[in-house]
């Protein structure tokens, strides 16, 4: 079972519902053209990640924005 885990940190309000459909089908239907994997048997989870849980360089992704 492919077990697919896609980490967003949300801006501007994230993805809507909608495109998160689409991310979930999009890489689903990947799986089944690239690796023959069957699409009933695919599971993708969507984890949006705090910009304070985050870091790049030793620094959150938060703080990095409010300096640009």
């Amino acid at each position: 079972m492919p077990f697919i885990n896609i980490k967003l940190v949300p801006e501007n309000g994230g993805p809507t519902n909608e495109q998160k459909q689409q991310l979930i089908e999009g890489v689903s239907d990947l799986m089944v053209k690239v690796l023959n994997k069957n699409k009933a048997s695919i599971v993708v989870i969507i984890d949006e990640v705090d910009s304070n849980n985050y870091g790049l360089g030793g620094e959150s992704i938060h703080h990095l924005r409010q300096k640009n």
